[in-house]
């Protein structure tokens, strides 16, 4: 439910590298703007299903792997996220909070979280389905709305397929043929 992958603190997973991501140009963009600045923020990428939203705010952890990022997703129970020295807002002071479709979550909870956001200044990233409930539009005016097209290419799709059963098979080799991902960032610690 939670993904505390904070540097040196839990053992590190592995994430699909934000360079190897295909599509997305606009979405991309957002992302790193938001990482660079994130008063920008919050963000909400939406689109149809298995588009590569979560994947995309995923590689998050890749980019900046000095600085608290959180997961959760609708179904986290509000105890862990609000209640306790150990709660997810505050361990993630400072960070990034990604949430994996918001809309579907309770109204008061998403509206919780981007109240904890400013108290433990922290900058939430989040994903929704459009074909899934209407997002409530009080938090959807707080956000940054960034749509992620479905790839059309067959050619770009099929390249898509092929890096997950690459990365499936071996996230460490796959990721390290994209160095992209170091110098991105770098770029992002140096801005």
């Amino acid at each position: 439910i939670i993904s505390a992958l904070k540097a040196g603190t839990e053992e590190r997973l592995s994430f699909f590298p934000f360079s190897a991501v295909v599509g997305a140009n606009t979405a991309k963009k957002a992302l790193l703007l938001v990482l660079v600045n994130p008063a920008v923020g919050p963000l909400l990428l939406h689109g149809e299903r298995e588009v590569g939203k979560s994947t995309l705010l995923s590689s998050v952890h890749n980019l900046i792997p000095s600085i608290p990022v959180f997961s959760i997703n609708y179904t986290t129970p509000e105890n862990m996220i609000f209640h306790g020295a150990n709660s997810v807002v505050e361990r993630v002071s400072g960070g990034f909070l990604l949430v994996e479709r918001i809309n579907i979550m309770e109204p008061k909870t998403a509206q919780r979280i981007m109240a904890a956001s400013k108290q433990f200044l922290f900058t939430l990233l989040a994903t929704m389905n459009d074909e899934d409930a209407p997002l409530d539009r009080k938090i959807a005016d707080m956000f940054l709305m960034v749509r992620v097209p479905r790839v059309s290419d067959l050619e770009e799709r099929i390249e898509v397929i092929k890096r997950v059963r690459e990365f499936r098979e071996n996230p460490q080799a796959f990721s390290s043929r994209f160095p992209a991902e170091k110098r991105i960032s770098k770029r992002i610690e140096g801005a």
